[in-house]
């Protein structure tokens, strides 16, 4: 991977483990161009934290390879890192406070610059019935060219990844180092995402996610989106914290109906009292977001209309060759092809022939 002078001293200062956040803007703020870094004395770097960090970049930095090694480590098995100085960093994320310093990622980067993406969290334990609802939703979405925004484990999460991974419009944000995805029985699933989707974190490479990381993973999740939908949560739930922040972000927040006494529903009955919207489809939240969804009618066919709408759908378009395909007689034939008609799913030409119109 080739990185800026810039780039490098922004990853690699991030790659120091034992800072804080706040410690490592605060180093970043003492320079014009965080390049600069690499020419600080102990005495600069004093200035903005404490004697003992201090004495560990300083150090650092006078070792002989060590930030060429850094950097290496930090964004080992990705396949490259943004920081916020690079050109395509979201702007979503640049718009909060306290963003992140890096994103290493595998996958498809150009995600993070689509105009429409859409966060989709939920607890683990997500009822059968919301689980296929909030797979729906994103998968639907998702076909639509909206990106769905998410994170990785089981539950309301999972079925947001598992409805959306297969049209390539998933950016799943993880809590740990891109190669300690955690739960690990998801380690297969992270590698389907990268091949057409993205994953990606704020974590250098190596690092084991604590509990503390998925509240802070989660305004990631909703600064991304244009809105978040709530697929589920208890009172206590992890996803508490995403709603918080979109709140703050001023974006909208969505929940699921939920009936009396499904704990798995309290955070969105909680919600929907505080001004959230209620929503059951795809198409309510495309008309809220503003995004444009392609509504399908469903039109049934039985046994035999199907039969013949296929064989027409394969290019068979003469009536004698759909007889002999379908082994229907002429006077059978005419009226399934009057109801297909009907039906708007075909029209004959001058010449008598069959094709379809949709």
């Amino acid at each position: 991977m080739t990185f800026t002078a810039d780039e490098k001293a922004i990853i690699f200062l991030d790659s120091i483990e034992s800072f804080d956040y706040r410690k490592k803007s605060s180093v970043l703020g003492l320079f014009s161009r965080p390049r600069e870094l690499f020419d600080a004395k102990y005495e600069d770097i004093a200035e903005a934290v404490d004697e003992d960090a201090a004495r560990i970049i300083s150090a650092a930095l006078r070792l002989d390879g060590f930030i060429d090694r850094a950097v290496d480590g930090a964004t080992a098995n990705a396949d490259g890192a943004i920081t916020f100085l690079s050109a395509d960093y979201p702007q979503e994320l640049k718009d909060i406070d306290f963003f992140p310093l890096v994103l290493y990622y595998r996958g498809n980067r150009r995600l993070l610059a689509a105009r429409n993406k859409f966060s989709v969290v939920g607890s683990r334990k997500t009822l059968p019935q919301y689980y296929t609802a909030g797979e729906n939703v994103a998968e639907k979405l998702a076909e639509s060219g909206v990106v769905i925004v998410t994170g990785i484990a089981e539950g309301g999460d999972g079925c947001a990844a598992e409805g959306s991974v297969k049209s390539g419009n998933l950016i799943s944000v993880i809590a740990g180092g891109i190669d300690r995805v955690h739960p690990r029985n998801r380690q297969n699933f992270a590698d389907e995402i990268a091949k057409s989707g993205l994953l990606i974190t704020e974590s250098p490479s190596g690092t084991v996610p604590k509990i503390y990381f998925y509240p802070i993973r989660n305004r990631i999740i909703a600064a991304l989106g244009r809105g978040t939908l709530i697929v589920s949560g208890s009172g206590t739930s992890g996803a508490r914290y995403t709603a918080a922040y979109a709140a703050e972000y001023g974006k909208d927040v969505f929940c699921f109906p939920y009936g009396l006494g499904i704990s798995s529903g309290e955070l969105c009955k909680e919600l929907l009292k505080n001004g959230a919207y209620m929503v059951e489809s795809a198409e309510e939240i495309a008309e809220i977001c503003g995004f444009k969804i392609e509504r399908e009618e469903k039109i049934d066919l039985d046994g035999y209309e199907k039969v013949v709408y296929d064989a027409i759908n394969g290019g068979v378009t003469r009536l004698d060759k759909l007889m002999e395909k379908t082994g229907l007689k002429a006077s059978e034939m005419m009226p399934i092809l009057g109801m297909l008609e009907l039906k708007r799913l075909v029209v004959r030409d001058s010449g008598g022939n069959v094709n379809t119109v949709k």
